[in-house]
C-alpha cells in the first residue's frame, strides 16, 4: 500500500519546490515525486509521512492534502463519500484549469447530508479557499485537481500553514521595519531548509540585520551565529531574539551575536568551523518607482548609476565569498541572496561573479531561485554555493 499526498506550494514556485525536495530528502528519504504542476506537487510514500512535522518545518508549502480518489466526474455523491461523518464545516477548492460549479456542488452535498447539519464555506473569485480561512473556521477542505493522467482527483487537506504565526514573527517582534525590505521569515526558512540536515549544524549569518535567519535557524534546532557591521542593528537583533526565545521557549545558549565586518568574519569565528552560511547581504541603496520612473534618493536612476552600483556590489560579494572560505568546513554551503534589477531592456545582476565562482573557491549547487514581491524593483535571486 502507498500513500499519495499533495503539497500546495506558495508564490515562488522554484524556491518552494527546491525547499520541499531538500526537506524530504533529509527527513523522509523514502518517497517518489509522482508529478508536479504548480502549485501542486504529488508525492507518494510507502508509509504515512510525518505531516504535522513537515507542515511546521516548510516555509514554502501552504497546504498538505491526502489524495483520496481519482474519478471521471466530480459530483455531490462522490464528494460526500470522502467527507468524514463528524464534519461540521466543509468547502471545495478548485486547483484545476477546468470549470467546476463549486456553489452548486456544495448545495447538493449539504442536501444529501440532511437532516444532519452541514455548513459549507465558499472560496472567493479564485476558486481556492485561503489557508487562514481553512484554519480559523476548522473547515474540511476538499481539493479538486487534475492528475498526470488528465483525470479528476479529490484530496482532503490535512495540514495548513499557520500564516498568523509567520506574521507574528515578522511584525510582532520588538524591532521590525517593513519599509526597509527586510528578509521575510518564510524566505529565511526556505533558504535554511536548502542546506539544513537532520543533524544539528553551526550556521552563520554575517549580514544578520534584525536576526531573521538566526531566529528561523533556532526554530529548526540549529546552532546559530549572527554578525553585522552596525552595532545598533546588533542591539535590535538581540532584543528581537530575546523576544523570540521567550515566545517560542527556545534555548538561548544556542546562538551568539557579534558586531563585525562580513569581509573579516574570520576574526569573529574559528577557522573551518561553520557548516553553512545563510545570508542576505547588502543589496544596494534602495530604489523606488514613481510611475514608470526608477528613482533613488529622489533622483531618476540612469544606466550608469546601475552599472556603478552592481560593480560595487560585485566587488563586495567577491570579497566576502573569499573570506568565508576561511571559516567554512570542506564541502560547506553558502546560501545567499543576490540582487537583480530590470531597467528598460537591460537586466542588471552580478553575473561575472557567479560564472567565475570556482576562482573564489566554490561551485554552484543551486540557483537561481527567485523570490520577489509584486512590484519589487530589486528581485531576490537565491543561490547555493558549495565550498570546493
Amino acid at each position: 500500500m502507498s500513500y499519495s499526498y499533495l503539497f500546495v506550494l506558495g508564490v515562488s514556485p522554484e524556491l518552494c519546490f527546491a525547499e520541499l525536495k531538500s526537506v524530504l530528502t533529509q527527513f523522509v528519504p523514502d518517497h517518489t515525486i509522482s508529478w508536479h504542476q504548480h502549485p501542486l506537487v504529488c508525492i507518494t510514500f510507502p508509509d504515512p509521512p510525518p505531516v504535522a512535522e513537515l507542515n511546521k518545518r516548510l516555509g514554502g508549502t501552504v497546504k498538505i492534502a491526502r489524495s483520496m480518489k481519482q474519478v471521471e466526474l466530480i459530483d455531490a455523491e462522490t464528494l460526500l463519500s470522502v467527507i468524514p461523518s463528524e464534519t461540521k464545516n466543509f468547502g471545495l477548492s478548485n486547483y484545476s484549469q477546468r470549470n467546476l460549479p463549486i456553489m452548486e456542488l456544495c448545495k447538493e452535498v449539504k442536501a444529501l447530508r440532511e437532516p444532519q447539519n452541514l455548513r459549507y464555506v465558499l472560496p472567493k473569485e479564485s476558486g481556492i479557499l485561503q489557508s487562514i480561512v481553512v484554519l480559523k473556521q476548522n473547515i474540511t477542505e476538499l481539493i479538486c485537481f487534475i492528475d498526470q493522467n488528465k483525470q479528476w482527483g479529490i484530496a482532503q487537506t490535512v495540514a495548513v500553514q499557520n500564516s498568523e504565526d509567520w506574521s507574528k514573527r515578522d511584525f510582532g517582534r520588538p524591532f521590525a521595519d517593513p519599509s526597509s525590505g527586510m528578509l521575510p521569515p518564510k524566505v529565511a526558512r526556505m533558504m535554511l531548509n536548502l542546506v539544513v540536515t537532520n543533524k544539528p549544524q553551526l550556521i552563520l549569518d554575517p549580514f544578520c540585520g534584525m536576526g531573521t535567519v538566526v531566529a528561523e535557524g533556532l526554530l529548526l534546532g540549529q546552532k546559530m551565529i549572527g554578525s553585522d557591521i552596525n552595532h545598533e542593528v546588533i542591539t535590535k537583533a538581540r532584543a528581537n531574539l530575546t523576544w523570540f526565545i521567550q515566545t517560542y521557549r527556545l534555548d538561548e545558549s544556542c546562538y551568539g551575536l557579534e558586531t563585525g565586518d562580513a569581509t573579516h568574519v574570520s576574526e569573529l569565528v574559528p577557522a573551518v568551523s561553520i557548516d553553512a552560511i545563510v545570508t542576505e547581504p547588502f543589496l544596494g541603496t534602495a530604489f523606488e518607482k514613481q510611475g514608470e520612473v526608477l528613482m533613488r534618493n529622489g533622483k531618476p536612476v540612469t544606466q550608469q548609476n546601475l552599472d556603478n552600483t552592481f560593480t560595487g556590489l560585485e566587488k563586495l560579494y567577491r570579497g566576502v565569498l573569499r573570506e568565508w572560505t576561511k571559516v567554512l568546513k570542506p564541502g560547506g554551503f553558502v546560501v545567499i541572496v543576490l540582487p537583480e534589477v530590470s531597467f528598460g531592456r537591460s537586466v542588471f545582476r552580478v553575473k561575472k561573479m557567479i560564472d567565475n565562482c570556482e576562482k573564489l573557491g566554490y561551485t554552484v549547487k543551486q540557483g537561481s531561485l527567485q523570490y520577489a514581491r509584486p512590484q519589487a524593483v530589486v528581485k531576490r535571486q537565491i543561490y547555493v554555493f558549495r565550498k570546493i
